[in-house]
């Protein structure tokens, strides 16, 4: 993962997202975005994703399968929020905390301002993932 590290500036997603403290120790000048929903939601949402075997989620996740595993899922997404913006909490200006769910055109002013760019009149496009299902096959390759 360090190789690839190296050659980009951005990640999102797994597994990058359950490795940030180890980058943002690496990288003291990199920033983070935790972007949030309603848990419901997040659960819905991993719930269409992981109906099948994802060999990368037991490296990211400790299980391969969301269903049967809800609970062991819904303890991540709570403790890895948590933990993340306490990580965070003595690093002004590290993290931008992003409810998915707002205004598209207020979250891309937020993260233009956090990453220090030009305003632009630009939005967040809404995109249902749920329905690419050419994305789980992608990761089924990665493990």
């Amino acid at each position: 993962m360090d190789e690839a590290a190296a050659r980009f500036d951005a990640f999102q997603d797994s597994p990058w997202c359950r490795y940030y403290q180890r980058y943002a120790k690496m990288h003291p000048d990199a920033q983070f975005i935790l972007t949030l929903r309603p848990l419901e939601k997040w659960m819905n949402s991993m719930s269409n994703f992981g109906s099948t075997d994802v060999p990368i989620w037991q490296h990211v996740y400790g299980k391969r399968t969301f269903r049967g595993n809800e609970d062991h899922f819904k303890s991540l997404y709570n403790s890895h929020t948590k933990e993340a913006i306490e990580y965070f909490s003595g690093s002004p200006g590290r993290l931008l905390i992003l409810d998915i769910e707002a205004d598209p055109k207020v979250s891309a002013r937020a993260v233009e301002a956090f990453l220090g760019l030009r305003p632009t009149d630009l939005s967040f496009p809404k995109v249902n993932v749920s329905r690419r299902s050419g994305v789980k096959w992608l990761l089924r390759g990665w493990f």
